[in-house]
Order: C-alpha cells, then sequence, then structure tokens
C-alpha cells in the first residue's frame, strides 16, 4: 500500500490538532506510541507546529503494526509560481530538517518505510 502527502508551499507544512479532549486523548495515545516507533523523544512536541506530518507517520505504523506492507511517499511539489511555492527541490530539502528536529526523528526515514519525492510543477 503507498500512502501519498503532497505539498505545493511551505504554509502546508505547519499545522496543529486541533481535536476535542475526548478525541485528543486517543490522539495523543497513537503518537506516543509513533514516536516509539521513529525513535523520537517521548518530550517531543507532535501536536504542535507539524501535526499533519506526526499524523501522517502514526497513520504508516499503525498501517504496519497490523501487517501491511504500507509505504509513505511525501510529495513536494516546486516551481509553483501560483501557489507561490519553493522553487527548487533544494528549498524543500532545507525546509525539512526543521521538521524533523521539532518532531525528534532522523531525516533518514527510509528504513521506515518514507520517501521524499521532489516533482517540478513545470510539464505537468
Amino acid at each position: 500500500m503507498i500512502l501519498v502527502e503532497a505539498k505545493a508551499h511551505f504554509g502546508e507544512l505547519s499545522s496543529s490538532c486541533g481535536a476535542g479532549a475526548k478525541s485528543l486523548a486517543v490522539i495523543r495515545g497513537s503518537l506516543d506510541r509513533t514516536k516509539h516507533e521513529f525513535g523520537a523523544p517521548a518530550e517531543a512536541d507532535w501536536l504542535n507546529g507539524f501535526y499533519q506530518y506526526a499524523n501522517r507517520l502514526a497513520h504508516l505504523a499503525f498501517l504496519r503494526s497490523h501487517g501491511v506492507d504500507a509505504h509513505l511517499v511525501f510529495l513536494y511539489f516546486y516551481g509553483d509560481h501560483d501557489m507561490k511555492g519553493p522553487g527548487s527541490a533544494a528549498e524543500w530539502k532545507a525546509a525539512l530538517p526543521k521538521v524533523y528536529q521539532h518532531l525528534g526523528i532522523s531525516g533518514d526515514l527510509a528504513k521506515s518505510g518514507v520517501v521524499n519525492v521532489f516533482l517540478p510543477v513545470a510539464g505537468l
């Protein structure tokens, strides 16, 4: 199974969880298990800042824990002037370490089934 998360501009990286108290308890438990899977420290804040990214990792971890051969592709478009997105793959690559640092994870996620793909919008 291939999961795909696509982004066209830097603003799409930032997000926070807006769940209510009852749902938040379930989400927090799932994220805590996922932090362990990805070697992140327990105190890393996965609910604020880059919640959507953390949420996608949690979905991947859930599927894999149930025997599904799942992989997660983060697709980063560049050169989309209408969206005022990055002009190159290098710009995306320079922004991603901030995400990894905040979440307390390594940028080398390939062993965990996560890959980054950088695709130019020109010609699509």
